[in-house]
């Protein structure tokens, strides 16, 4: 009856039921095997971290002149575009400025103006005065020459004495009247110098007028507060009739369209990333989207080097603590459809590394 038993169909099925449970064991643990041989061949193609966020540029809005606000022509959270105007100061005390420029420089162009007239009229002198120097010269030549004639005749006795007094008295008038020419010609060409001198000290004072013009201009220009880029308006700090000052954030425009990751991988890790290679980006504002990107740079030092107080480990009790670098990774080109990304926004990262790097 035993033998029956452990040889009957209960005995059987015990065998069976030892059989199966054995081959599923058995394929548990081919399964175990296969799964750590592949999460292990993973783990040497992939650097990951959770420790990344998403960047982007953020663009301080700022005043270039004081005064007051008269207009804010935007909210928190608009879009805008390059050049749109959102704040308007109060403009009166910039036009007021621009008028007094102008008027200085019409003042200045007028003596200009003046002062070239008279340097023409002393040029004008100074080619007279030249003119009569050759002059008196070519009268001064044919002295000489009707002198020495009237020498040689009376000689001759050809000629009475008194005529040639005459012409030595002509001569001696010809050269006073050509010195008095070449004083009166130095005289004008000093004139004329001074004119000159005047004239390019005026012409100073133009260019200095056109440049409070352009400076008034421009800080009648800077009354109208421009978006320096395309991008939403955030961090809105300003509201009509609010006293501003130079330098002073009003807002900020943040830019969508340029999205990056930077991503602070542990210290062990950074050997294996290179510039180049591809990476896999998940979102934690959408689960279960992934995005591509790829190694842009990776920084010069850690993180904790460019804190406000970096640590000193020279000093005090030592604590080694595991440094982190920064990777910036540059998206690839997104569909249209997708959600939008916002910088700030925590984001999981894995490189693939060459699995021969470690």
């Amino acid at each position: 009856m035993q033998n029956e038993g452990i040889n009957g169909p209960e005995g059987q099925k015990k065998k069976i039921h030892k059989i199966i449970n054995f081959s599923i064991l058995i394929l548990l643990i081919l399964a175990c095997g296969v799964y750590g041989i592949n999460w292990f061949n993973h783990q040497r193609q992939y650097e990951s971290t959770d420790n990344a966020q998403l960047e982007g540029h953020i663009y301080l809005v700022n005043p270039r002149v004081g005064g007051q606000v008269d207009q804010v022509l935007i909210d928190d959270n608009q879009q805008v575009r390059k050049g749109d105007v959102l704040v308007m100061l109060d403009k009166s005390d910039f036009e007021v400025m621009y008028a007094q420029a102008n008027a200085g420089l019409l003042q200045a162009k007028a003596e200009l103006a003046s002062v070239a007239a008279n340097a023409q009229a002393v040029k004008a002198k100074v080619d007279a005065a030249y003119a009569g120097i050759a002059l008196v010269r070519a009268q001064q030549a044919q002295v000489n020459t009707d002198m020495n004639r009237l020498t040689s005749l009376r000689r001759d006795d050809v000629v009475p004495q008194s005529q040639l007094d005459n012409i030595v008295t002509s001569s001696k008038v010809t050269r006073a009247q050509l010195d008095a020419a070449i004083q009166q010609h130095k005289a004008a060409e000093s004139q004329y110098t001074a004119a000159k001198s005047k004239y390019q000290s005026v012409q100073a004072a133009v260019e200095a007028a056109q440049i409070q013009v352009q400076n008034a201009a421009l800080k009648l220009s800077y009354a109208t507060i421009r978006a320096p880029y395309d991008g939403i308006i955030s961090r809105k700090n300003v509201e009509e009739g609010q006293v501003v000052r130079p330098g002073q954030p009003l807002m900020a425009v943040t830019d969508y369209a340029k999205i990056w990751v930077v991503a602070n991988f542990k210290e062990v890790q950074i050997g294996t990333i290179e510039k180049g290679q591809m990476v896999q980006i998940g979102v934690d504002a959408y689960p279960g989207m992934v995005l591509e990107g790829k190694v842009s740079s990776i920084a010069a030092a850690t993180g904790a080097k460019f804190a406000l107080l970096p640590p000193d480990n020279a000093t005090g009790n030592f604590t080694k603590v595991t440094q982190r670098v920064p990777v910036k990774i540059e998206l690839s080109p997104r569909n249209a459809d997708q959600p939008t990304l916002r910088p700030g926004m925590n984001v999981t990262v894995k490189v693939r590394v060459s699995s021969t790097a470690r």
